[in-house]
């Protein structure tokens, strides 16, 4: 928090790449209702509002501050923008069998950004009856996420929302309880290979909007006839993501319905059947190996290649398990200021790269030149 003079200071950093914002913060959880009477006027009002550094109103035209070990940095300065905001009341109900269970909360979350700190989330007040005001919300795209208790349990709901330039009264948020998701692992054997029943990788539900409370993703493991079920999900969006394949198994398909869970997103929506997940592995991935080196050509020790294993010591690395397809290889000196799950940092080092084509069952033998730790950009 700032002092009464308006003079910050964070200290401890770790090297890397930050966004810098500034807001005035009313709760745990991010902006929330003022105390009192709620507001009677349905025109917008001019409020200061969470501005990121050096004054963009969101983290997509912010510019993101660099430290290198040992770096101070001082001169950052955030004017806090104003802007029309309005007011968002509704009310929550709760299924007609349900009892008495914990305070309920209202959260409204940016949608369609890269990047939401807790000053963006904006809190409800929620009062006797399940009343509840959403106050300060700026125009623009939302989801409203409510939910009660712990995992076990769960009363949840998650609606999207577009504020604009008036007042939004009257919204009916009905809380659910989370429903099962099943689905079927399914082996497809190639030419030459057996059945690995003992294969068994750990599949899990990833929430997209990951905060605090909502950020505790669901696991499931297969049963031996490869049926697997996440028990209660909660309303939400959700990435599917896996665990513990090994020995050149991968997926080669996940979907539901028409969905392809590789590659996109889906919405959990509880008090609805869902349709089932199926997950089909494969034995013959393919293996990427070879050598990383510093531009003089000496072998480079315990490199970091993206989405792999540590090299070691010799400058030797291998990936196995890799579905087939074309790839792009980084070895990196260090993983200090590496974002290598953001598409725009890795095409800032796309020429450092080496391209790859991994054919199923097949050994790609190919070498990697170090990018180094002081290279621009990696701070």
């Amino acid at each position: 928090a700032s002092d009464d003079r308006g003079e910050y200071r964070f200290y401890g950093l770790s090297p890397g790449r930050y966004y810098l914002q500034a807001g005035e913060s009313r709760g745990p959880f991010g902006r929330g209702g003022f105390p009192g009477a709620m507001r009677g006027s349905t025109a917008a009002e001019e409020q200061r509002i969470s501005t990121y550094y050096p004054g963009a109103r969101d983290a997509s035209a912010a510019i993101p501050i660099a430290l290198r070990p040992g770096d101070e940095r001082g001169g950052l300065d955030i004017r806090l923008l104003s802007g029309r905001t309005i007011d968002i009341s509704g009310t929550l109900s709760l299924p007609a069998q349900s009892g008495p269970g914990p305070q309920p909360f209202v959260l409204l979350v940016p949608a369609n950004v890269s990047v939401v700190s807790f000053l963006d989330i904006v809190r409800a007040q929620v009062r006797s009856g399940g009343v509840f005001q959403l106050r300060g919300v700026q125009p623009g795209s939302y989801w409203l996420v409510a939910g009660t208790g712990g995992r076990e349990g769960r009363l949840t709901a998650m609606e999207s929302l577009e504020a604009g330039n008036t007042d939004i009264e009257n919204v009916a948020v009905e809380l659910q309880p989370g429903v099962p998701v099943n689905g079927q692992l399914r082996f497809e054997q190639t030419a030459g290979s057996a059945l690995a029943v003992q294969v068994s990788p750990t599949l899990i539900l990833e929430p997209v909007i990951r905060f605090q409370r909502l950020a505790q993703p669901f696991q499931a493991k297969p049963d031996p006839t490869g049926k697997f079920s996440f028990p209660e999900v909660s309303n939400g969006i959700f990435r599917l993501k896996w665990t513990g394949l090994e020995g050149g198994w991968y997926i080669s398909s996940a979907r539901m319905g028409g969905l392809d869970l590789l590659e996109q997103e889906f919405r959990v929506s509880p008090g609805a059947a869902g349709t089932p997940i199926s997950v089909t592995l494969r034995p013959d991935g393919g293996t990427v190996q070879g050598l990383v080196a510093h531009s003089d050509g000496q072998p480079a020790k315990e490199a970091y290649l993206t989405l792999a294993p540590e090299a070691d010591s010799n400058g030797r690395f291998q990936i196995t398990g890799v579905a087939p397809g074309n790839y792009r290889l980084y070895a990196w000196e260090s993983r200090d200021g590496v974002v290598d799950s953001d598409p725009d940092f890795l095409a800032q080092f796309a020429s450092r790269s080496v391209t790859i084509q991994v054919r199923a069952a097949v050994v790609t033998e190919q070498q990697a030149v170090l990018i180094p730790a002081d290279s621009p950009g990696l701070y």
